[in-house]
C-alpha cells in the first residue's frame, strides 16, 4: 500500500497551468506539458492535451503519435480499464483528439469514417458543425447554402465575403453606439476597417496561423490601441479564417494575444501634419462610452 501511495498519476495544479495556456501561449503550454508527462507519465488524458497543443502549433504528426500511444498503452492497462468513468471519459478525448486531427489534416475521407464511428460522441461533445464541415469537403452533404440558417454554416457551403463584413459589424464602434448592451470586444472608432481587411489579405493564408480549432486557423496582429477588449484597451486583433484558405469567419480586438506570435501592422498608422487633436478625442469618446462603470 505504501509503495502504491508514493506513485503520483497526476498533479492538478500543474496540469491546470499547462492547459490554461494552449490559447494565450502554446509555446510555453507545450514545455509545461512535456515537464509534466516525464513526472507523470501515466495521466493518460493530459498525453491528448498535449497532443492537443501539439496540432494547435501544426506539429500533426507527433501529435498522431501521442494519440496511437494512448489508444495502445490504455488498451494494455488493466487497473486503468477496471475505471469505467475514467475509460469513457478517455475515449471522448480520443474521438475528440482523432476528429480535429483528421480535420485539421484534411483527411476527410477517414474523417467522415470515425464521425459514423463516434455518433455519440459528435453529440456528447457537440461536433455537429464538424461533421457537417466534413460532408462538405467529401460532397455528401444534401443541403444548399439557401437552406442553411446559421452563418457558420452558410459559409461552409458557400463563402460570402459580404457576409462576413456584416457578420463582423458587432464589433465596430458605430454599430456599438446607442446599444444598451454594447459588445466586450470593438474596435475603436479611428481604427481603418476596409484598410486593414485589404492589408490582412496579403498575410492570410501563410504560416504565421495557429490551429486553432478543427477547420479554423488564427492569425494575430499588432495594431496599437485598435480596440477594447473586456473594457481594457487593446494593441492586438485577432483574424480567423477556414483551414489554409483566405476565407475570413471572423474578427476581433483581444486581450489574450500579448504571448502568440503576431504580424505588426503598426506601419500602417501614418504621421498626420495637422494638430491631432481630433484623433485623441474620438479616443476619449470611445473609451469614455465603453469603461467599466
Amino acid at each position: 500500500m505504501g509503495d502504491y501511495m508514493k506513485e503520483k498519476y497526476y498533479d492538478t495544479w500543474e496540469f491546470r497551468k499547462a492547459i490554461e495556456q494552449i490559447n494565450t501561449n502554446p509555446v510555453e503550454s507545450k514545455i509545461n506539458f512535456e515537464k509534466y508527462l516525464k513526472e507523470y507519465p501515466k495521466d493518460y488524458s493530459i498525453h491528448l492535451f498535449y497532443a492537443s497543443c501539439l496540432m494547435t502549433l501544426g506539429d500533426f504528426e507527433k501529435a498522431e503519435n501521442i494519440i496511437k500511444y494512448v489508444e495502445e498503452t490504455t488498451s494494455n492497462d488493466k487497473q486503468f480499464n477496471t475505471q469505467k468513468n475514467k475509460v469513457e471519459h478517455l475515449n471522448d478525448n480520443i474521438a475528440y483528439s482523432k476528429m480535429r486531427l483528421y480535420c485539421l489534416t484534411e483527411r476527410y475521407e477517414e474523417l467522415e469514417k470515425i464521425c459514423s464511428k463516434y455518433k455519440a460522441q459528435i453529440q456528447k461533445l457537440n461536433l455537429i458543425s464538424v461533421l457537417f464541415y466534413t460532408q462538405i469537403k467529401n460532397k455528401t452533404l444534401l443541403k444548399t447554402r439557401n437552406e442553411i440558417n446559421t452563418y457558420c454554416f452558410r459559409q461552409m457551403v458557400e463563402y460570402s465575403e459580404d457576409d462576413f463584413k456584416d457578420h463582423i459589424k458587432k464589433h465596430l464602434a458605430d454599430f456599438n453606439k446607442d446599444l444598451d448592451e454594447p459588445n466586450t470586444s470593438i474596435f475603436s472608432p479611428n481604427f481603418p476597417i476596409e484598410d486593414v481587411l485589404v492589408e490582412i489579405k496579403k498575410y492570410i493564408p501563410s504560416d504565421s496561423k495557429l490551429y486553432s480549432g478543427f477547420y479554423e486557423n488564427k492569425y494575430v496582429f499588432k495594431y496599437d490601441e485598435c480596440g477594447r477588449d473586456n473594457n481594457k484597451l487593446v494593441n492586438y486583433f485577432v483574424a480567423i479564417s477556414y483551414n489554409n484558405t483566405g476565407n475570413l469567419i471572423t474578427l476581433y480586438p483581444s486581450s489574450e494575444c500579448e504571448q502568440l506570435p503576431c504580424i505588426d501592422l503598426n506601419y500602417m498608422k501614418k504621421e498626420k501634419d495637422e494638430p491631432k487633436v481630433k484623433i485623441p478625442s474620438q479616443i476619449e469618446k470611445f473609451n469614455k462610452r465603453f469603461k467599466r462603470k
